[in-house]
């Protein structure tokens, strides 16, 4: 059981407390090389008089041969200190005395205290603890809540169940400093007692003991360097004076950040909280292990509506936490307007160190209205990419994400659409389509536009209305998708393209949604896709609308799925299933396959799969490379039959085209 008291008090570390599973490698180590020399008995000598040079212990290894850290000089003439454990060399700063790491609290710290002449005097005499210690490490510690820390053993010392705090000399090759001597600041004491915790901060020194004639005379210590460092995991600002890092009223809002949305809710809104942890959170290993939210909330006349306490519990255990967390306050909260909402967030970190926010209050508001009439001016409309001005066109297949916000936080969005139109220039045809945008919250809604073909043009515009039944419309905005050119410039002299095209003529539209398979021979090529306004072609599969090149003079297998196509006749199961050979140029024009209920025919690049269309005789595929014209009799029939419906296909189109610039010019 720590105790924690107001006194601070020197401290002393054994080298022999259980160690911590942190350092216990580098306290292995170092155990391996450690070797009690013979050391030549010398008689004491005074600070001014050091003990004359002996012999150097016999070398059993040499730890500085891999790893030999900076040593601080510690105000004793021919003494320094390194740290030993290598996944923490700067516990002694290369300059300075305040380290630049955290260590965590289960990390052992290894210290190796060097020396140009023995330490110990004669070894069999010196002390192992104790006053008269030869070498006696001082720590000092004050907890993250402000609280100077001391051991529970007694109130003056802190040390370990074991009596020894320092080993050596350690065998070294070292001529500068041949005499090593170990001290250890142990993470875990003898009984298994944690020693150090999240946040604490560390002043630690070395003090040397000469015995002069029977009078202990002390160098370093306190009146030497006081090195610094603190233990990682907890919050970096503490809110407790007394603490180093203390940053009083301001550490809530410097170890966490605050996302609220709707930053001013109105009626109805249910309110995201986001609490994330800070980049000075991350460099000291801190996370979030557990909150409450304190809410209160009263009517407009004071009385009180709610009180209620929302929580979070991490339950993975000590020391492990998340770098963010969410808490909602339902819509429950936001059914009167003018109603206040007093709110304070409570989070510790994952060792348990508490703080508090500041207390946060908000008004719900009403709906409102559009203020000023003007789409611009009541409501904001962006757009990922960037297409609400002229821009690039896009790569095919790319999704255009809007976001529609009102300019006045109060005033509330009760729906929003988005009607578009899409040209595209292969089918010479234009289609429209609307959009529901789904609401986020009162003041903001959000919807996409999907990803369209290659050389696909848009025009688009949002309307918008407010809870008075007022609606605002935007201007026209308009993109375009790369064109085929441009995607593939150049399709060389072994390679083919070629668009699939598939109408349902009972329904007299372009299907959307269709599957369209195309596979190669020997199925080493397979490209899978949907139509978009009826239209598909080869494509890279897992990125839609992406056109690829085919090899050219091969055979394909395309099948068409509309899930929408129920022949009235027969089995037949929606799939339509044709062979089709490539060229280069792709410029035949011929009836590829017919039957009751469908027609497929090509003109050129494209393949038309005319579902539910006029009955043709059977044909056979004409080869790309016979013009139709000095095809069988029987194939002239049966393009004939074909290019009827298609005139009232193109006729179709003109009409719409007309209809489609007199909507847009309005």
């Amino acid at each position: 059981m720590i105790q924690l008291t107001t006194h601070r008090s020197l401290t002393v570390v054994s080298t022999h407390g259980r160690p911590g599973l942190g350092g216990l490698f580098a306290v292995f180590a170092l155990l391996a090389i450690l070797l009690l020399s013979s050391t030549a008995h010398v008689s004491a000598a005074s600070p001014q008089g050091r003990p004359s040079p002996a012999s150097a212990p016999t070398p059993a290894a040499s730890p500085e041969a891999t790893f030999n850290p900076p040593c601080a000089p510690i105000n004793v003439s021919g003494v320094c200190v390194s740290i030993a454990n290598v996944t923490e060399p700067d516990i002694v700063p290369a300059s300075g005395t305040q380290s630049p790491v955290n260590p965590t609290p289960s990390t052992n710290l290894p210290l190796i205290v060097k020396s140009e002449q023995p330490l110990n005097g004669t070894s069999s005499a010196s002390a192992r603890s104790g006053p008269d210690a030869p070498i006696i490490l001082n720590v000092t510690g004050t907890l993250w809540d402000g609280v100077s820390y001391y051991s529970v053993y007694d109130g003056s010392v802190y040390h370990s169940a074991t009596a020894q705090w320092w080993d050596g000399p350690l065998a070294t090759t070292n001529t500068t400093y041949p005499w090593w001597y170990l001290v250890n600041i142990s993470a875990v004491a003898a009984s298994g007692q944690a020693e150090f915790f999240a946040g604490m901060s560390i002043t630690w020194s070395i003090e040397i003991t000469y015995n002069v004639s029977g009078n202990f005379i002390h160098e370093g210590g306190p009146n030497g360097p006081q090195f610094q460092y603190t233990y990682a995991g907890a919050w970096p600002e503490s809110p407790y004076i007394g603490a180093r890092q203390y940053d009083g009223g301001a550490a809530y809002d410097h170890d966490l950040t605050t996302t609220v949305i709707p930053s001013q809710p109105n009626w109805n809104d249910s309110i995201a909280l986001t609490l994330n942890i800070t980049p000075a959170d991350v460099a000291n290993s801190a996370s979030i292990g557990q909150a409450y939210l304190d809410l209160t909330e009263n009517a407009a006349n004071g009385s009180q509506l709610f009180s209620h306490t929302f929580v979070y519990a991490n339950l993975n255990g000590s020391g492990s936490g998340l770098p963010k967390i969410h808490f909602t306050i339902p819509a429950a909260y936001a059914q009167q307007a003018n109603a206040t909402v007093h709110y304070t967030l409570h989070v510790s970190d994952a060792w348990g160190d508490w703080i508090i926010s500041a207390p946060t209050m908000y008004t719900v508001g009403g709906n409102g209205s559009f203020a000023v009439g003007q789409f611009g001016d009541d409501l904001l409309l962006t757009s990922d990419p960037f297409v609400t001005t002229p821009a690039a066109p896009l790569f095919p297949g790319t999704p255009v994400a809007l976001h529609l916000s009102s300019a006045n936080a109060h005033t509330a969005i009760a729906s929003a659409t988005v009607f578009y139109t899409v040209n595209l220039p292969v089918l010479k045809e234009v289609t429209s389509y609307s959009e529901r945008l789904g609401r986020i919250n009162s003041t903001a809604f959000a919807g996409t536009i999907p990803g369209l073909p290659v050389g696909a043009g848009v025009n688009f515009t949002v309307e918008a209305w407010d809870f008075q039944s007022t609606g605002e419309l935007s201007t026209v905005y308009n993109y375009s998708v790369e064109p085929l050119t441009t995607v593939l410039p150049s399709i060389a002299q072994n390679g083919s393209f070629f668009y699939v095209a598939v109408h349902d003529a009972g329904l007299n539209s372009w299907v959307d949604g269709a599957t369209v398979s195309i596979s190669g021979p020997g199925g080493y090529f397979r490209s899978v896709g949907t139509t978009f306004a009826g239209l598909a072609y080869p494509n890279g599969t897992s990125d839609p609308f992406a056109p690829i090149v085919v090899p050219a003079g091969q055979t394909y297998v395309i099948n068409v799925t509309d899930p929408t196509f129920h022949p009235a006749a027969g089995t037949f199961d929606g799939t339509i299933q044709i062979l089709l050979s490539t060229t280069h140029n792709m410029g035949a024009h011929a009836v590829l396959a017919t039957n009751d209920s469908y027609t497929v025919y090509q003109t050129g690049d494209l393949i038309v799969f005319w579902l539910n269309g006029t009955l043709v005789a059977p044909s056979a595929s004409s080869p790309d490379s016979t013009p139709i014209f000095v095809g069988s009799v029987l194939g002239l029939a049966a393009a004939a039959l074909v290019l009827y419906p298609l005139l009232g296909w193109w006729r179709r189109i003109q009409k719409r085209r007309e209809e489609e610039t007199k909507r847009v010019t309005l």
